[in-house]
């Protein structure tokens, strides 16, 4: 970046080039052409005769044929010469004239400083683009004024504006900003204690650290302050205090543990009475929970049809006779359940010799949603997780035999009567094979019984409230 260019043509090309009359410039100084070298000689072909200087932008009249450059000959209405009446619309560019006067050779305008190029006409701009003697402005914004070939190293060493790394912390500010950033800023810069202890020199972000751990002039509280010492002391002096108020601490610890004595006795009093609330207010919750047990058991009698066997949507049914049934392909039916007080009724059927593609082999059970009190009230389709459980009998209680589906699945299965109730239930023609319940060593098949646990878990729970 170059912040030099307005300059360049400005005070460079227009004042030291160009010959000023009454403030304006007109054609270029003569004594910058270099005669011996240049390709045509500086003949009167040339020059100006208003400005004396050599052409700028050559305009030609028409009538006449004399030549002019085009600031001298604006302003005129007749021509200097022969008296010839200008016709503005009929002068033209003389660019052979233009092209020659580009050719000749000149020196910088700046030769008085010391540069030696020498070029043509044509070129003198883009040489005065680069010349090393042209006055530019500092690039980095301190304003100062210099000739090209010295900014590069004015900026590096003396420029306030360029940016220095700082010795201690490595972070980069101007060079007019350092000693501020020293004094003020650096986290590294090496200070004094502000104690004046025998520490001469400490980074400035370590000195917190240092007055509140290390510094022997910094003052320190006792450490019975808790107990009521109010001495202020230098860290250095901390032992001679402990040493000289021995009788003092002493005294501070026997006061405090009369206190603390008589704070406990009070406290072993109340909390004696409190123990004596807390049995009470134990037998009182204990006889509302009774009451509540027994009341809502009633309700639930009130509500229910009375072959209904459970209201929170889990029951285990007990199957006896296994054997028998299942040779007399027996299909039996649980009584009907609730998920709540006044939620979906379901009921559960089970195929002892099998159904679809257990039959004949395995134990296969469904879940059935049926018609119940309050469907009018419920969310339709029931969604919910449900999960059959065949219970363990023996002591390792761990073991089951566990399936579980969401309704999700198949929600045609559940949908309430008014929406066409499906009368097939869904479950699993495969719950567990005879082979694997009927063996010896089984854990769900005792004394000829079996017991299957259900439960089923509606998904939104607000319904299941009784109101």
């Amino acid at each position: 970046m170059d912040n030099s260019k307005d300059d360049l043509f400005t005070d460079v090309v227009d004042e030291l080039m160009l010959i000023s009359i009454n403030g304006e410039y007109s054609g270029y100084k003569t004594h910058y052409f270099n005669f011996e070298n240049s390709r045509a000689s500086l003949s009167q072909l040339f020059i100006c005769l208003i400005c004396s200087g050599v052409f700028v932008d050559p305009l030609q009249i028409h009538d006449c044929g004399h030549i002019f450059c085009k600031s001298c000959i604006d302003k005129l209405e007749v021509c200097p010469l022969d008296k010839t009446i200008i016709q503005k619309e009929t002068l033209y560019r003389d660019k052979f004239i233009e092209a020659k006067i580009n050719e000749m050779e000149i020196k910088c305008p700046l030769y008085s400083r010391g540069c030696t190029w020498i070029g043509p006409l044509v070129s003198g701009r883009e040489h005065l683009e680069t010349c090393g003697f042209v006055n530019v402005k500092c690039r980095l914004g301190c304003e100062k004024i210099m000739m090209r070939k010295i900014l590069d190293n004015h900026e590096i060493e003396d420029c306030g504006f360029f940016k220095i790394i700082c010795e201690f912390c490595k972070e980069s500010c101007k060079r007019i900003h350092m000693e501020e950033h020293r004094s003020l800023n650096c986290t590294n810069f090496p200070i004094k204690c502000p104690n004046a202890c025998h520490v001469d020199a400490i980074a400035r972000s370590q000195i917190p650290t240092h007055l509140e751990e290390e510094c022997p002039l910094s003052l320190v509280r006792c450490c019975y302050e808790g107990l009521g010492c109010q001495a202020l002391v230098e860290r250095q002096n901390v032992r001679d205090h402990m040493q000289n108020d021995q009788m003092l601490h002493l005294q501070l610890v026997t006061d405090k543990v009369r206190v603390l004595t008589t704070v406990v006795e009070k406290m072993t009093g109340e909390n004696d009475k409190l123990s004596e609330t807390v049995a009470h207010l134990d037998a009182n919750l204990e006889e509302a929970n009774a009451l509540m047990t027994s009341q809502k058991n009633t309700l639930e009698k009130r509500l229910l049809p009375e072959d209904t066997i459970a209201v929170n949507g889990r029951f285990v049914w007990k199957i006896t006779n296994v054997k028998e049934k299942i040779k007399k392909n027996i299909i039996l039916f649980s009584k009907p359940f609730y998920t709540s007080t006044k939620g979906y009724k379901f009921c559960i059927q089970m195929y002892m010799n099998g159904n679809s593609g257990g039959k004949s082999n395995h134990v296969s059970v469904y879940l059935y949603l049926q018609r119940g009190n309050y469907d009018s009230d419920l969310e339709w389709p029931f969604r919910g997780t449900v999960k059959f459980t065949l219970l363990n009998q023996n002591s390792d209680s761990d073991h089951y035999i566990v399936s579980s589906f969401n309704t999700e699945e198949n929600e045609k299965k559940f949908m309430s009567s008014e929406q066409g109730i499906n009368n097939s239930g869904y479950g699993y023609p495969k719950f567990i094979s005879h082979s694997k319940l009927l063996t010896e060593k089984s854990k769900y098949y005792k004394d000829n019984c079996l017991y299957i646990k259900i439960d089923i878990q509606p998904k939104y729970l607000l319904h299941h409230f009784v109101s």
